[in-house]
């Protein structure tokens, strides 16, 4: 039996169907059972986690969220919302020393909000709204927010985290041992950036008789 992964709009139109019968759904267990069984109605061999099913309800917009929060371990605070899976937005203040700290995170698309106490959801309530077609231009906005969110967190990275000496997590933009070069068919065992063949032809052309 070969498992079929649902499209968007498939599991939309899931939870929209579920919602009609029941508005307010208590846990994201019950919310997710519904749903996938809604899905099977249409596909028997479905497969999806819960995780997904709740991303693509919030930002659709077919329903809307409380959020239950739970404390945790974790200091860091997220660059990408752990409900939706959107941009974190950060919310900077000025202090009276003259600095400028940041004093919280949220989320771009969800009711998630995050401070200097690090929460993590701990329960979901979902609730049926009205539901419209997100216009491209939100769409758009949607997607550089997180871009801008993932660039944030790329720009706190050290710069050796892409090579390290002896790794063998290098930065896979850069050849690896033994790579063959596409043109010559010539294998190279050496370390560092490829450096392409000499073409021994233009060497002897250029040397004077």
């Amino acid at each position: 039996m070969s498992q079929k992964y649902p499209d968007e709009e498939a599991i939309v139109y899931a939870v929209r169907k579920v919602m009609l019968k029941k508005p307010r759904i208590e846990s994201q267990r019950e919310f997710a059972a519904l749903v996938t069984e809604a899905l099977k109605e249409e596909d028997p061999d479905t497969r999806i986690s819960a995780a997904r099913i709740r991303k693509v309800a919030v930002t659709s917009g077919v329903v809307k969220l409380d959020i239950g929060y739970r404390e945790t371990d974790r200091s860091d605070l997220p660059d990408l919302c752990p409900v939706c899976g959107s941009g974190m937005s950060p919310v900077i203040n000025n202090t009276l020393d003259g600095d400028v700290t940041e004093i919280k995170r949220n989320c771009t698309v969800c009711p998630y909000s995050v401070g200097k106490t690090v929460l993590v959801p701990g329960k979901y309530v979902f609730i049926r709204t009205a539901g419209r077609e997100l216009t491209e231009e939100e769409i758009r906005l949607r997607k550089l927010r997180k871009a801008a969110s993932l660039l944030r967190k790329a720009s706190r990275l050290p710069p050796e985290a892409g090579l390290r000496q002896g790794d063998d997590r290098r930065d896979p933009h850069l050849p690896r041992d033994d790579r063959e070069h596409p043109q010559s068919g010539i294998r190279h065992t050496h370390r560092g950036p490829f450096r392409p063949p000499v073409d021994q032809t233009a060497v002897v052309a250029q040397v004077p008789g």
